[in-house]
Order: C-alpha cells, then structure tokens, then sequence
C-alpha cells in the first residue's frame, strides 16, 4: 500500500542572529514620523516602510537568502527571481489581532519578521483550506496531526522569520500583554529576467 500525500503547503522559519535592539529604535521613529493605515489590523496600526533603509538591508539580505529554499522546493525556472515588493510594519498592543486575511497577485510568497514578540501577545494561525474544521467531528480525533489538522499555529519570537505562500489564509491572535506585538510583515514576487541577446 501506498499513501502519497497529494498538496503540501511549506512552512519555513529560521531563528535569526539580526540585533532586533536597532530595529526597536527604527520602530519608534516610524511612530512619530509615518502615517499608519490599516488592512487586515484591529486595534493596532500598520506603517508602510522604505526597504532601502539601512535598518533594513541585512533584513532584505536574509529574506531574499531563505527564499531559495522555497524556490528549490517549488522548482521554479532559473529565469525567475524573487524580490521583496513590499515590507510594512504591524504594531498590535494590548487587544490588538490581524483578521483572516492572504496577501494577493503578484505576491508569489509572503513572511514575517518578528522585532518584538512578549508573552501572550498573539500567535500567527493559518488555515487549513483542504480540511474545513466545521466539516469533521472535533472528538473524534485523538490527537492531531498534519492529516488531520485544521490550523498550523507558529509561536513566534524576537528575531525569527517564518515564510509562507502568501494563498494561505492566516490570523494573527489577539495581543492578551500590556506591552506592544512588534512584526515586519512582507510579499516577495517573483520577476522574469530577460535572456541575453545571442
């Protein structure tokens, strides 16, 4: 007998060695000098931000690094490369909670960078679309697993990176601390280079 498993959806998050202690400082001059606006945020605030930033490059530089796990795993041409189309900054304090929401064309692959991450303050969540949780029996597992599963919950903390295909329907939990859920959210597209003239 043989048992394939038909769809697998990638999650990849490393543990970084970025000093999140300057990205902090960054954070709090994006406060007094940027304009928030909300998407998928409640009770928090989103800040667009510059990806040529100092603070931001070694951030770009990994990113762009781990994609290439994804891009061997996806088998994607060598004609295609990724960069970052947008990096924004997500701010959630106490009460604070990202709603289900995927991040759209041309994003091809999505992440987040977390500078700030207290106890309690809210886990990211994503939603398994080929397993409707309303559909199955809630006791009748006895424990769950990757067959089985509804969500894929990742518990992150200061200076991790998780990367995921940005289809996924995900949530951020809401922030249950006292103090702020600091994250850099971000979407990489995948380009197609032009071929030299021969």
């Amino acid at each position: 007998m043989n048992i394939n498993l038909g769809f697998v959806t990638p999650f990849i998050n490393i543990n970084s060695d970025i000093d999140v202690s300057f990205l902090e400082t960054y954070v709090e001059d994006i406060k007094q000098t940027v304009t928030p606006k909300n998407r998928s945020n409640y009770g928090g605030s989103q800040y667009g931000l510059n990806q040529t930033n100092p603070q931001l490059i070694k951030l770009n530089v990994l990113i762009l690094e781990t994609m290439k796990t994804v891009l061997d795993l996806y088998k994607v041409s060598d004609e295609y490369k990724p960069t970052v189309d947008e990096m924004w900054l997500n701010i959630n304090p106490l009460g604070g909670f990202n709603r289900p929401h995927i991040h759209p064309q041309p994003s091809f692959f999505s992440g987040c960078f977390y500078v700030k991450v207290p106890k309690d303050s809210g886990n990211i969540v994503f939603m398994n679309t080929t397993n409707a949780l309303d559909y199955h029996i809630c006791d009748m597992y006895k424990e769950y697993n990757r067959y089985n599963s509804a969500r894929y919950t990742y518990v992150p903390k200061s200076g991790s990176l998780i990367l995921f295909p940005s289809w996924i329907t995900h949530f951020v939990e809401p922030n249950l601390s006292n103090e702020e859920r600091v994250s850099i959210p971000f979407n990489i597209k995948l380009d197609k280079t032009e071929k030299p003239n021969e």
